[in-house]
């Protein structure tokens, strides 16, 4: 890479090797790039030139924010380009071996206007059915505004949804309106996170309207701050099995008395769920200094990730912190009842047929010789769990 060169996104390939996407310079200024590694770290040379591709799209001054993988292994990478008088929304798709894909827009790019002014990428989905969502900023300093299009498998725009493959929202109309991540859902619809003075969300409906089951009109604002004069941003968003919804945020306020980093909670209807933290939130600093948090993901188990950057004095370091997503505000139903990482016939088979049977009570374990490292090895305990992850009713 050359001097310059900075990477915003990245994501696994099934076969274990990495995709990097960020800024290169180029020489005749910034553009898109994309470099590959092997799962041992090395860069592969069967994608582009020695393991990366750089491409000029708008007006040298390209900056690619986000990454994602097709179901066919395509690449497709999102971000911001110039027009020469503002900034468009703008896209390339790749081959896996690192060449432009010509069935995609114009010789491999898409460059859409999304308002009449400044428009800034900033996430990116692949749907199920070859559809593609960017999520961003748009307008004019000051007033900027959520906003998301979707294109067809070709780069054009699809005009199902919102008005003509677009959408603008302002959450708090005399704030500035900026979001930093977006979620897709299962149900297809989508979840927009960021900040219009204190943290913000919205949620849009397969058809690009405000979805009025969620918060307000499709709207919900959190306050933080006990004092109210945070300066709150969602930065991370991620969707539970549950289809709860885990927010990472910074949660500093303007007297600087809160810590840094923050984790909230929400059911699917945008309101706080009050088991997360015994009010939805979970508040805490890792270093004295300013934390500032980036990134969110969720473990098989329910367990939450965040991470980002703590200061200590003049230096700054990464950080990260993982929560307990319970209890039971995930699902992680599997075939191992007794929870030793195992699923053996003498005891987790046995305690399904005894099930489908309908024995219920200290009858259903009777007999049993758990493993020591079972972790439910009685019926309360195993009731508990098969009714809140797997979804059974059972008596008690």
């Amino acid at each position: 890479m050359n001097f310059g060169s900075g990477a915003r996104a990245v994501v696994t390939q099934p076969d274990g090797k990495l995709v990097l996407a960020g800024i290169c310079f180029t020489g005749n200024g910034d553009g898109f790039c994309a470099v590959r590694l092997t799962s041992n770290g090395t860069p592969d040379a069967n994608f582009g030139a020695s393991g990366q591709v750089t491409t000029m799209i708008g007006n040298a001054s390209d900056h690619a924010q986000a990454i994602v993988l097709q179901t066919d292994g395509k690449i497709l990478l999102a971000g911001t380009c110039h027009n020469g008088v503002d900034t468009d929304f703008c896209m390339a798709r790749y081959n896996e071996d690192g060449s432009l894909d010509p069935g995609f827009g114009i010789g491999g790019k898409v460059i859409s206007a999304i308002s009449a002014g400044r428009d800034q990428a900033v996430a990116i989905a692949a749907q199920s059915d070859g559809n593609i969502v960017l999520a961003g900023y748009c307008g004019v300093p000051g007033i900027n505004e959520f906003c998301a299009a979707r294109y067809q498998g070709n780069g054009s725009f699809d005009s199902t949804f919102g008005t003509q493959g677009k959408v603008v929202t302002s959450i708090v109309p005399t704030a500035y309106n900026v979001p930093y991540s977006m979620a897709l859902q299962p149900d297809g619809k989508l979840v927009l996170v960021g900040g219009c003075e204190r943290l913000c969300a919205l949620r849009y409906t397969t058809g690009g309207s405000l979805d009025s089951t969620f918060g307000t009109g499709g709207k919900v604002t959190t306050v933080i701050s006990p004092n109210g004069q945070e300066v709150g941003r969602a930065r991370a968003v991620a969707i539970q099995p549950d289809g709860k919804i885990v927010v990472a945020a910074d949660c500093n306020d303007s007297s600087n008395n809160m810590p840094g980093f923050c984790a909230l909670r929400y059911n699917s209807d945008g309101v706080l769920d009050m088991t997360f933290g015994g009010s939805g939130k979970a508040i805490f600093s890792i270093t004295n200094g300013a934390n500032d948090m980036t990134a969110v993901a969720l473990q098989p188990d329910g367990r939450i990730l965040m991470a980002g950057t703590c200061t200590v004095g003049s230096d700054s370091y990464f950080c990260s912190n993982r929560l307990d997503g319970g209890p039971f505000g995930y699902k992680s139903c599997s075939l191992d009842i007794d929870g030793d990482n195992r699923v053996l016939a003498t005891t987790d088979s046995l305690i399904h047929a005894r099930v489908a049977l309908g024995i219920t009570g200290s009858a259903l374990v009777n007999g049993i010789s758990f493993p020591t490292e079972a972790t439910r090895k009685t019926w309360p305990v195993i009731r508990e769990y098969l009714v809140t992850q797997c979804g059974m009713s059972l008596v008690l």
